[in-house]
């Protein structure tokens, strides 16, 4: 069964967030500063629904493609985060 299948519900706020690297959650749960070349913008990260989730990893894996080998090693769902600009 392939692990990012669309689970049949979304999961609840905590329950994404209990499940996350301490990493990825303190990441989600604020707003972050990015820079793209010389552009810098704040920015709230968040993780990617259900629905945006294999779109996404597909898009992401054909450009890197060894984050499916890091995915098959991975004893959990590797997390997609999306950074989206505000303001």
């Amino acid at each position: 069964m392939d692990k990012r299948a669309a689970p049949t519900r979304e999961p609840e706020e905590e329950e994404v967030f209990d499940s996350l690297t301490g990493w990825v959650a303190r990441h989600v749960r604020n707003y972050v500063e990015v820079q793209v070349g010389a552009n810098k913008f704040s920015s709230r990260a968040r993780t990617a629904s259900a629905e945006e989730g294999p779109h996404l990893w597909q898009r992401m894996a054909s450009i890197f493609p060894q984050y499916d080998h890091y995915q098959k090693e991975a004893d959990r769902d590797i997390p997609i985060v999306v950074v989206e600009r505000v303001g």
